[in-house]
């Protein structure tokens, strides 16, 4: 009998520009996943900021770039995972694309153990009016949404009132311009804890 391993996968879904990489690479330098295990690394939208090759070999993973929707099949994944055999598996989700999409195509033995949202706070409103619908299906499976970029503490409360409309299960943090977190340094340490 040949029973393949469970595989655990972890998300990071966001429009262009909203801070993917750079919150996946301040992750990988964090330490969070040199455990020793191998992951497999799909990079589905290339950003401005790239993820080093000695960050990625650190952290044992092989990246493969997909640039087409359409290659993310079932097949095509179970052929990743005989190549590449991994003990997990990271996406960085283009924005453009439909998380839950690419989640429906996952193999049987790959489960989601964990999707992250990140959203410019800078540019929310005017995505949310131009875009709504893409930008709401990246949120629709996330288990944290963090907003990056906010400015004005004031809008918080807002933020959090379309978020939880749509995805009641999400817990949110919110960062500054700088990337500080905006709320005390326990609640956010918690959220990010419990949440990797």
């Amino acid at each position: 009998m040949n029973q393949e391993k469970d595989i655990p996968v972890y998300m990071f879904t966001g429009m262009l520009e909203s801070g993917k990489t750079a919150f996946l690479r301040d992750t990988l330098e964090g330490g969070e996943f040199e455990d020793g295990n191998k992951s497999l690394f799909l990079l589905c939208e290339e950003g401005e900021i790239e993820l080093s090759e000695k960050l990625l070999k650190r952290n044992k993973m092989s990246t493969v770039v997909v640039e087409d929707k359409e290659d993310i099949t079932e097949e095509f994944l179970k052929n990743l995972e005989k190549e590449y055999n991994p003990d997990r598996v990271v996406i960085e989700n283009n924005g453009m694309w439909i998380p839950q999409e690419i989640i429906d195509e996952f193999p049987e033995n790959w489960m989601l153990v964990q999707c992250i949202n990140l959203i410019d706070g800078s540019t929310f409103e005017s995505y949310l009016q131009n875009m709504g619908s893409f930008v709401m299906e990246q949120v629709k499976p996330a288990d944290l949404v963090v907003f990056n970029r906010v400015t004005d503490n004031e809008v918080r409360g807002g933020y959090r009132r379309r978020i939880k409309a749509l995805n009641r299960k999400a817990q949110i943090l919110y960062e500054d311009e700088k990337g500080n977190s905006m709320m005390p340094m326990w609640r956010a340490c918690h959220l990010i804890q419990t949440n990797l």
